[in-house]
């Protein structure tokens, strides 16, 4: 989005400002990426390259920030490079930022050397900024408008990893093309509120904290910022959390053991489950897929197969799928129906297999949303091209009981069954698994029109824990215009050791709706009772709530 009637923004007026105590500057990516080359004819040589930013630095005296290539050029260009270069940047300092003046305090001011406690903010705008926007009435509301600011990071004047925290929204990115879990995130910039979509993201500082902490401070702060029910934390934070298990010093950093991090989830409010390769082998796969269609960021630890590295790193959603790829896969589950009212081999290809599904990655040793398939979890990257997934850790709200394999399972089994099985339809069918809140799943059936009425109001009225699990049936042609032929909804307060007429809350298919009748005097289910509604339908829209 651009603004042609904005003033040129190479005058000094709108390019800086020197009045008062904060510091600020507007330019093109272009310009900030570009570096300079300058001759010193005393020594007959080029002195380090050095960007625009430097001009910055050098003109305000910013201290700490004065080491050019060496110290912060490499990884702020690696995050220009991730971003489109139409978008304009507004250069702000002195900014305080909440997770480096935590790490400061926990650690920076207790050296032996003079250590800046003030950090440097770049926020990213699609629309052609200058600085009088913020304080003129009408440009400062367009630039509150959707999609205008981007977000932000951080450059802090650490001795490696000079940039920090970011909020960044995927539209930023040269190749925006996903599907993420994501919340809503402000920021007040010369006394305007700014408001963005993302997910937040930090790279380590590798003294106060590594990526495992660093994969802990990220989910927390999306649970702690979506969520009531959680609350946003610090490094420090979960080092106090740590404390009470731990036998070594905590700072320097040595990373966390899934166990660590598991119990410091745990403490934060979450029934947190890990998976691991050794026990889950082939079923991990569909297991992080299945958790991240939920709208679950997965904590996924990997390994370097050649020196034993460890690496802990976010699964948070991935590409939307090209529907001209999508079809059955080689390898399919089979299932067997028999009953009187069908008798076929059914083939169930998982969501995961009908395409090749790259998934969006949060890793602290790079730009937000990197790109990577499950066989290859850090191929963005030359030093961790090796890793493989070793186990994932999962961050449950804490009443959800019925683990994602028993429900795979018991989606299987309940298509065979003769009351809630699949009886019309293709022998070829695509399956989804995912939770999902039933709040949000009710808002989103009462607003599919594809859906009878009878349906709707049957759904919509029914008794539903917090969390569902909801198994979407497709076939190829229908996946690749986001419809569906059928759900089996599951209730996640059950236990893998109940049976499935406890579990299972209802399915609905094209010929018909079957609902378990809720009996609340008896504790479980002896003999099911069902009330099964029949209307014809051809299809209806896949959900789309977990992840946008």
């Amino acid at each position: 989005m651009k603004n042609n009637n904005s003033a040129s923004s190479n005058s000094d007026r709108n390019n800086s400002t020197d009045k008062g105590s904060l510091k600020y500057a507007v330019y093109d990516i272009a310009t900030v990426k570009q570096l300079k080359k300058e001759y010193k004819e005393s020594t007959k040589s080029y002195v380090p390259e050095k960007t625009i930013l430097d001009e910055f630095i050098s003109r305000y005296n910013i201290v700490g920030f004065d080491e050019s290539q060496s110290r912060y050029i490499d990884s702020l260009q690696s995050y220009l490079n991730h971003l489109r270069p139409d978008l304009k940047l507004l250069i702000e300092y002195p900014y305080t930022d909440k997770l480096y003046r935590d790490a400061y305090y926990s650690y920076y001011s207790t050296l032996n050397r003079t250590i800046n406690k003030n950090c440097i903010r770049i926020s990213i705008y699609d629309y052609d900024l200058t600085l009088d926007d913020f304080t003129k009435k009408e440009s400062r509301e367009k630039i509150q408008e959707e999609n205008v600011y981007l977000g932000f990071f951080v450059l802090r004047p650490t001795d490696r990893k000079r940039v920090g925290r970011s909020f960044i929204n995927p539209k930023a990115l040269i190749y925006p093309n996903c599907i993420i879990t994501k919340l809503k995130s402000s920021s007040l910039i010369k006394g305007v509120s700014l408001t963005t979509e993302g997910f937040p993201h930090s790279a380590q500082d590798g003294k106060v904290h590594t990526c495992s902490e660093t994969s802990i401070w990220s989910l927390m702060e999306y649970f702690g910022g979506k969520y009531s029910y959680y609350r946003q934390v610090l490094p420090s934070t979960i080092l106090s959390v740590l404390k009470k298990v731990s036998y070594e010093r905590q700072v320097p950093s040595k990373g966390l053991s899934p166990r660590q991090i598991g119990y410091t989830l745990r403490k934060f409010g979450f029934g947190s489950k890990y998976y691991s390769i050794n026990k889950f082998k082939n079923k991990l796969p569909y297991i992080i897929n299945d958790y991240v269609e939920s709208g679950i960021p997965v904590l996924t630890i990997v390994r370097r197969e050649s020196n034993n590295d460890f690496h802990a790193v976010l699964m948070i959603g991935h590409e939307k799928l090209d529907s001209n790829k999508i079809d059955y896969c080689n390898k399919p589950y089979e299932i067997s129906i028999n009953h009187k009212y069908k008798e076929a081999k059914i083939s169930v290809s998982d969501s995961l297999d009908i395409t090749t599904k790259k998934f969006i990655v949060i890793d602290d040793n790079q730009p937000p949303y990197q790109k990577s398939t499950l066989d290859k979890p850090c191929s963005y990257s030359k030093k961790m091209n090796d890793a493989k997934i070793h186990g994932c850790i999962v961050p449950l709200y804490p009443k959800i009981y019925l683990d994602i394999v028993r429900a795979r399972q018991l989606v299987y089994e309940l298509l065979e069954n003769e009351i809630y099985g699949y009886r019309q339809g293709p022998d070829k069918i695509i399956l989804r698994l995912f939770l999902t809140s039933s709040r949000s799943f009710k808002r989103e059936i009462m607003n599919d029109e594809a859906l009878p009425e009878s349906y709707r109001e049957a759904i919509v009225d029914y008794i539903m824990p917090k969390f569902i699990y909801v198994a979407e049936i497709s076939s190829s042609e229908l996946y690749k215009q986001n419809k569906g032929l059928g759900y089996i909804v599951l209730d996640s307060t059950s236990t893998s050791s109940d049976n499935f007429d406890n579990i299972v809350l209802f399915a609905l298919y094209t010929d018909r709706l079957i609902l378990r009748i809720n009996d609340n005097s008896l504790p479980f289910v002896i003999k099911p009772k069902v009330d099964t509604i029949k209307e014809k339908l051809k299809s209806f829209n896949l959900y789309e709530n977990n992840l946008k």
